[in-house]
């Protein structure tokens, strides 16, 4: 019975429609019927809805085939099909296989013994090797042509550049702005250190090298007679201060500071006269100093100190010269001092 439905569809399908069209199982209308309108004639000796088709054939529409998936010269016949299902037509299977993601010579394999791009991955690169997907290089794309079983060119990947400080991995060698930061972590030139307290240049040491023998920014001070160890070099008033000892004859005299010293900064002046009047002229930048007792210039005698420095003083004064005489003056030359006889 399964036999004689078979050929019976196969004669319907040659008289009625091409293979291509879908024939649909429906019970209800006793067996096989197309989708084309009449389903069939009655003048080809059969009937359009089962009965006796052509030939006198009986068909049983309510016969259960269990014969599986029949392949009848292009046609798939499912003779356990339900009602309303179509019947679906398979590829000419004597076509060559070609690279379409199809099983074209129906051997229930998909583009098989083809070098064919079409099942490979579309992901591609021209990158160096081992840089791919590191950092800032990406895969492209490539498409395949099934005509050519060939892959189009990579378009759109992106390899490895030049490194740049931008926190990125240009070079893609897993490593961002190497080279590029200076000590501090910033993409710029190292930073030069100043005197200022602050670590500028990111090595841990603070003013480095830039220090003088005081520990202060700047010069290291110059010694000045002071009594003061102004060069912070264990001594004081080395090289710096010039005491002249005085013990000369006479009441009006002139006194100069030595050259390594040249500078008077300070004095003590006793006059040895009865006069009751004493005169010490001095104006800086000058390096002497004019003493006098009273208005004669006789045969008096002085005593006393006079410091030197090697830096200008602001000028002599009771505060930093004192004389033993009840009038005293201190002008900026001799011609402050008393008229002499």
């Amino acid at each position: 019975m399964i036999c004689m439905k078979y050929t019976v569809l196969i004669l319907v399908c040659a008289h009625l429609f091409s293979c291509a069209e879908t024939v649909v199982y429906n019970p209800e209308m006793g067996g096989m019927s197309s989708n084309t309108t009449p389903p069939l004639d009655p003048s080809w000796g059969g009937s359009p809805y089962g009965g006796m088709p052509a030939g006198g054939m009986e068909v049983n529409a309510g016969t259960q085939a269990t014969a599986g998936t029949q392949n009848l010269g292009g046609m798939m016949i499912n003779a356990g099909m339900q009602a309303g299902e179509p019947i679906q037509t398979m590829p000419n299977c004597n076509t060559q296989e070609i690279c379409d993601a199809i099983d074209n010579d129906c051997d229930q394999k998909v583009d098989e013994d083809l070098l064919c791009a079409c099942t490979g991955d579309t992901a591609c690169y021209g990158g160096l090797p081992g840089t791919q997907n590191i950092g800032e290089c990406r895969d492209g794309v490539r498409m395949c042509n099934p005509s050519s079983e060939s892959w189009t060119t990579c378009t759109g990947w992106m390899g490895p550049k030049e490194e740049l400080c931008d926190d990125l991995d240009n070079d893609c060698d897993g490593n961002s702005d190497e080279g590029l930061r200076n000590r501090c972590g910033d993409c710029a030139p190292e930073v030069q250190e100043i005197c200022d307290g602050e670590d500028n240049d990111c090595d841990g040491v603070t003013d480095e090298n830039l220090l003088n023998m005081c520990g202060t920014c700047g010069d290291t001070p110059m010694e000045v007679c002071d009594l003061l160890d102004n060069d912070c070099d264990g001594e004081t008033d080395e090289d710096a201060c010039s005491i002249l000892d005085l013990d000369l004859d006479g009441d009006c005299l002139t006194v100069t500071c030595p050259a390594e010293a040249p500078y008077p900064i300070s004095c003590n002046i006793d006059f040895q006269g009865g006069d009751p009047r004493g005169c010490v002229a001095y104006s800086p930048p000058g390096s002497s100093v004019y003493l006098q007792e009273g208005n004669r210039c006789g045969s008096g005698k002085v005593v006393g100190t006079l410091t030197c420095s090697n830096q200008v003083g602001s000028g002599l004064n009771a505060n930093n010269c004192p004389i033993n005489k009840d009038e005293v003056t201190y002008p900026a030359d001799s011609s402050g001092c008393a008229e002499t006889d």
